[in-house]
């Protein structure tokens, strides 16, 4: 397993963007990117984060490097999104955080070009062996 300092120098310069619409979870989860990520923002649902993604595109001429998202959430579900942020950018790697295990659902994800998966609660060894896949 990789160091956290070399972790650190590998990460410390991607923008994330991370979307959670339980705020006590997504506040314990931001804790924890804080270790390897400077540059992160928040969003509470699809919609906000969407909105975010183009705006941050529009204010920096760039794209987040990664988004982390969760699945089920009010407004617009992660999958929703991410079919809207694949319109924009098919390239960004996207990786869902979620509770589910069905198959359906897991085809679903695929179909939409998600990177990867990372189970609830998150695993940061799990979480840290993705990022650096991507």
């Amino acid at each position: 397993m990789i160091e956290y300092n070399k972790l650190y120098e590998l990460t410390k310069d991607l923008k994330i963007l991370y979307v959670e619409d339980d705020i006590a979870f997504q506040k314990e989860s931001y804790e924890m990117f804080n270790y390897f990520f400077i540059d992160i923002d928040l969003a509470n649902n699809g919609e906000d984060a969407l909105a975010k993604y183009l705006q941050f595109y529009k204010e920096n001429n760039s794209y987040y490097d990664i988004v982390i998202t969760d699945i089920s959430m009010p407004k617009m579900n992660g999958l929703d999104m991410c079919r809207e942020i694949r319109k924009v950018n098919n390239n960004i790697p996207i990786i869902i955080t979620t509770a589910h295990n069905d198959k359906d659902f897991l085809h679903k994800a695929i179909d939409v070009g998600i990177s990867k998966f990372v189970t609830k609660p998150i695993d940061m060894h799990q979480l840290i062996d993705n990022i650096k896949r991507v």
